[in-house]
């Protein structure tokens, strides 16, 4: 049976905590990190909530 190479594109939700000052700085923060780790293309903020 032949094997192959398959690229799969696949998106998770994860809720991670940052400090900041307001929620917009949350969302550009929040964002910043998320795009930082290994493999990841884009990342997105769907919801801010203060703690």
């Amino acid at each position: 049976m032949p094997r192959f190479n398959v690229t799969v594109r696949y998106e998770q939700t994860k809720e991670i905590k940052v400090y900041a000052r307001n929620e917009t700085e949350a969302e550009e923060r929040a964002v910043e990190i998320v795009e930082s780790w290994n493999n990841v293309l884009s990342a997105e903020a769907d919801d801010v909530n203060e703690e």
